[in-house]
């Protein structure tokens, strides 16, 4: 308690101390420490000689004993949201408060300098303290008046420190800002004094402090760039622009949260987002032509799903439920496009991982469910790299009577109707069935018309694409129900065994090892006029998957 003379009040910014406030006879100062039981809030300098009353820390708590109505006094309560008031003065995100320079000094809004006095408190944390972990529920926002923190993340299996935080940084206002489980952990690195707001009263503080929300937005970009260089597939990407692409890719995506047992993403719906996971396990799933619901896999943090549909326009090919509480990025439609300006390397790469996830769909179709993975290469990733996504509006025709047929198609999802000899009779084709094989195999017109009932979503080969999946899985002819090698096969198969040197190679697909197990044994060798080369029937050379005067195909195919 001054009894004579003049103090100064002050708190260190980054540029220097801070005047917070002057002092004369009959003030009081340091009540705060001892109430809240914290560190010193702020440096107390004597501007005079000065005459004062001091009561020591023991004997301010025997005070406070003798008279404890008086901790919940006006005269306590106001001078301490008075105090807190005055330091945040020295905190650079309240700055827009400012009103009038005067001089070296500033003029603030009191009136919501005040107000945002009532709802801050000082806590303290000992070194090594955690304030929150990764995957906790977010309750509060923090600025750290005095001492240092440090942000750390799991990182493939282990604990990698992302940021240093030091006097007047703030903290936890991303997973508040977007209603999300915290993000990273905040441990103490030393002894620290903070000014902590519940979350009640956040949105009150966005109001009263108008730059805070742009501030805020601006940091949160930043971690949010942060965040996805914690990620493998972003490690991919190149920065070879005068920019940087990870921090615009992080002003694209949105923090969200999945509780558990819930679905992210239905099969057969729109999709309209694309996700990276950040914490916790996720479930795909896909319903099969008998309504059986497949397990496909399981993902888990760093992992992405929901790129397919974006990617092809179509709907979404599977249902994604979480497992557990799930944290997740996400990006919409529109910003997706902008995503493969900013980084194109990465859509090649997502091209690549759909082809693995279209084969490990396939697995679960008719007739692919039954090919024999007994090569030096995965047959179903080899198909799935043939195959394209198409996607069409109910009543659209798919097929029509007397056109050349140029298509096969698996229904992935919808249903399609074809036509019978007369209007009363018909097929109906649901999800994980195929059409257009007959026409392709016998290389005649279509004599059904095919129509979308629904909106469909196809895998589809052209007919050249259609016979290069018969050469890599040929037992996929005897699965679809047929003895007969078609003609248009014929010819391909013996121009390719004319091209061929026998003396230093064989042909290395085409019914090479599979045949006898694929025909049956009384028709192998006659099936349509086709004789078997010998050196074909037996084990497959270590050869190119293609032989020479093969039509070339896609880079991956090749």
């Amino acid at each position: 308690f001054i009894i004579k003379g003049r103090v100064s009040v002050q708190c260190e910014l980054g540029n220097g101390p801070t005047s917070l406030a002057v002092l004369n006879a009959g003030s009081c100062f340091g009540e705060i420490a001892l109430i809240k039981q914290t560190m010193r809030t702020a440096t107390v300098i004597a501007q005079q000689d000065c005459k004062l009353l001091k009561m020591r820390r023991e004997n301010f708590g025997r005070f406070l004993q003798i008279f404890p109505e008086l901790r919940n006094e006006p005269l306590f309560t106001d001078l301490i949201n008075k105090r807190t008031a005055s330091s945040l003065r020295a905190i650079s995100i309240f700055a827009p408060l400012v009103i009038k320079e005067l001089g070296p000094l500033q003029k603030f809004d009191a009136s919501k300098l005040e107000l945002l006095g009532n709802i801050f408190r000082y806590c303290q944390i000992k070194q090594g303290e955690v304030l929150f972990s990764e995957g906790d529920i977010a309750d509060a926002f923090y600025v750290i008046v005095l001492g240092e923190c440090v942000v750390k993340s799991w990182l493939e299996s282990k604990v990698v420190e992302l940021a240093t935080l030091q006097h007047n940084d703030w903290f936890g206002e991303t997973a508040l800002l977007r209603d999300t489980r915290r993000t990273a952990t905040v441990e103490a690195k030393s002894d620290c004094l903070l000014l902590k707001l519940d979350k009640k009263n956040f949105s009150s503080f966005m109001q009263l402090v108008p730059g805070s929300k742009r501030a805020f937005e601006n940091r949160l970009f930043m971690r949010t760039s942060a965040t996805l260089h914690k990620i493998p597939f972003f490690a991919l990407v190149v920065e070879n622009k005068p920019w940087n692409k990870l921090d615009l890719l992080g002003t694209l995506f949105e923090f969200e949260d999945a509780k558990a047992n819930t679905s992210v993403v239905k099969q057969g719906e729109s999709g309209d987002k694309f996700y990276v996971i950040l914490d916790g396990k996720l479930e795909v799933r896909a319903s099969t032509t008998t309504g059986k619901i497949t397990l496909l896999s399981t993902l888990q943090k760093h992992d992405w799903f929901g790129e397919i549909a974006l990617l092809k326009d179509t709907m979404r090919t599977a249902t994604v439920t979480a497992k557990t509480d799930c944290l997740l990025l996400s990006i919409t439609k529109e910003k997706f496009k902008k995503f493969g300006v900013i980084a194109p390397e990465l859509m090649k790469h997502f091209m690549s991982f759909m082809e693995t996830r279209t084969a490990k769909s396939l697995r679960h179709m008719v007739p692919f469910a039954h090919i024999k993975e007994n090569r030096n290469f995965s047959k179903l990733d080899m198909l799935a790299s043939l195959m394209e996504f198409k996607q069409c509006d109910a009543k659209t025709i798919i097929l029509d009577k007397n056109e050349p047929a140029e298509r096969f198609y698996v229904v992935v999802e919808g249903r399609v109707w074809v036509d019978g000899v007369d209007e009363s009779e018909g097929t109906l084709l649901k999800k994980n069935t195929y059409f257009g094989d007959s026409y392709l195999w016998a290389n005649r017109t279509v004599d059904s018309r095919h129509t979308a009932l629904s909106k469909c979503v196809f895998l589809t080969l052209s007919k050249v694409a259609f016979f290069r999946m018969i050469e890599v899985a040929p037992e996929l002819v005897k699965l679809m129900g047929y003895k007969t090698i078609p003609e248009e096969m014929r010819l391909q198969n013996q121009q390719r065994l004319e091209s061929v040197d026998f003396r230093y190679s064989k042909p290395s697909l085409f019914l090479s090892s599979s045949t006898k197990d694929i025909l049956e044994e009384e028709t192998a060798e006659k099936a349509s006029g086709v004789i078997i080369p010998e050196q074909e029937i037996g084990s497959v050379p270590s050869v190119s998957i293609f032989t020479a005067g093969t039509p070339t195909g896609s880079g991956r195919s090749q």
